[in-house]
């Protein structure tokens, strides 16, 4: 059938075979022209491929693995060539940026999505990672989609070692961090809402990890103890005790962790310091336990009770004091009374 066409036609005809022993060959069949110009049959040719013909299905399936795999990835991809035209585009690209392969492929990148990408220093970028064997890494930009509003994204890019034609591709890859910068954000609030309670309240407070290692210093626990910040974040709690409560504190959080068993936490306490200077003074200890980014954290806080001693002790003084007086008091009233019937007694004497 292919001979008489080739013969109706005068037009070659070329098909890949495969033989009985396996092996693929191109079959080319031609007019036969004579020395004098006629047409008197064709020739029939055939040429062993089976070597090409393994190659390019070891390249197809290549191909197909390499985009199930970039279909399989949660993070958007594109392939580019070295126009910076997309090839291929993942289906999480599609979903996140409601697009199709007709609205991208062999379009540029730049001219895609009302030009979204079209940002100079991304351009710049991308058209030097062939020609200078470089990459592209954590790229930022912000991206508003329709259905979820401006998204924070990082872009990375690199070198694919040779496409379909045997040119080197791009491959982009393009993450959503706008949850983590959400919670970082977050972090950072909540960080700057405790310094202000920390820098804001009269009372010492302290923060501690469940080594007892020191996180937060307040400035109130500063003029407290004559201790910068700097000075004891990072050291134990027990430099800010006297014995015996400096050697045996180790032990009561090791007590506490083993067996739950709470003698101080959760419970107001009045007991000695420490400050930096060596002397003692007396303070009221409340401790509770709290969790800070998955970490049990505890947090003292201390009064100074230093005037409410002496306040206490000039009150007692007082009411001795009172106790003296009426005592004395007392006695003179009595003594009144015995002195009166006394001269009452020597005027009937008389």
């Amino acid at each position: 059938e292919d001979a008489r066409s080739v013969l109706d036609t005068l037009t070659g005809v070329s098909t890949e075979v495969r033989g009985e022993n396996g092996n693929w060959y191109t079959r080319r069949i031609l007019p036969y022209k004579t020395q004098q110009g006629v047409i008197d049959g064709v020739v029939i040719t055939f040429s062993d491929v089976t070597v090409l013909k393994s190659l390019q299905s070891e390249i197809q399936g290549a191909r197909r693995f390499a985009e199930r795999g970039v279909n399989t990835v949660r993070e958007p991809l594109l392939v580019l060539n070295g126009d910076l035209k997309v090839v291929t585009a993942s289906n999480s690209f599609h979903r996140v940026f409601e697009t199709t392969d007709k609205d991208l492929i062999g379009q540029k990148l730049f001219n895609t999505q009302n030009d979204r990408w079209n940002i100079p220093r991304l351009r710049e970028l991308l058209e030097r990672i062939l020609p200078d064997q470089t990459t592209m890494e954590a790229f930022e930009v912000t991206a508003d989609l329709a259905a979820s509003g401006p998204r924070h994204m990082i872009l990375n890019a690199r070198k694919i070692e040779g496409g379909n034609d045997g040119d080197d591709l791009i491959l982009l890859a393009i993450e959503d961090i706008s949850a983590i910068k959400k919670a970082a954000r977050s972090i950072v609030d909540r960080e700057t809402r405790l310094r202000a309670i920390l820098e804001a309240a009269p009372e010492a407070i302290i923060t501690a990890d469940d080594h007892g290692i020191i996180g937060s210093f307040s400035p109130a626990a500063e003029i407290l103890f004559g201790y910068s910040a700097n000075e004891v974040i990072g050291k134990n709690l027990s430099v800010l005790m006297p014995e015996p409560h400096r050697s045996a504190h180790d032990g009561y959080m090791a007590h506490y962790l083993k067996t739950g068993e709470k003698k101080i936490i959760g419970k107001g306490r009045e007991m000695e310091a420490l400050r930096k200077d060596q002397s003692r003074f007396p303070v009221r200890l409340l401790v509770t336990e709290l969790e800070l980014d998955g970490e049990r954290q505890f947090l003292g806080i201390l009064q100074d009770l230093t005037e409410d001693r002496k306040r206490l002790a000039q009150l007692q003084r007082a009411q001795k004091m009172e106790a003296v007086g009426q005592l004395t008091g007392g006695l003179a009233h009595d003594f009144n009374n015995l002195l009166t019937v006394v001269i009452g007694n020597l005027e009937l004497l008389d």
